[in-house]
């Protein structure tokens, strides 16, 4: 499945969301200023949502 640049903003945007308001979240900037957003979801069953995450904000960062 393929999504737009604005489709994608949208589910990184509402996956914070869901992240800040359910589970715990810490950001942590390495020295190339890449982010890496590290998670747990505690009613999630999808074990892809980190990886999805980690890739966007990387995208987003260049």
């Amino acid at each position: 499945m393929s999504f737009t640049e604005e489709q994608e903003i949208e589910v990184f945007k509402e996956w914070m969301q869901r992240i800040l308001s359910k589970g715990k979240q810490k950001l942590m900037l390495d020295k190339c200023d890449s982010a890496t957003i590290s998670f747990e979801i505690p009613d999630s069953s999808d074990p892809n949502i980190h990886a999805e995450i980690n890739i966007l904000i990387r995208r987003k960062n260049v």
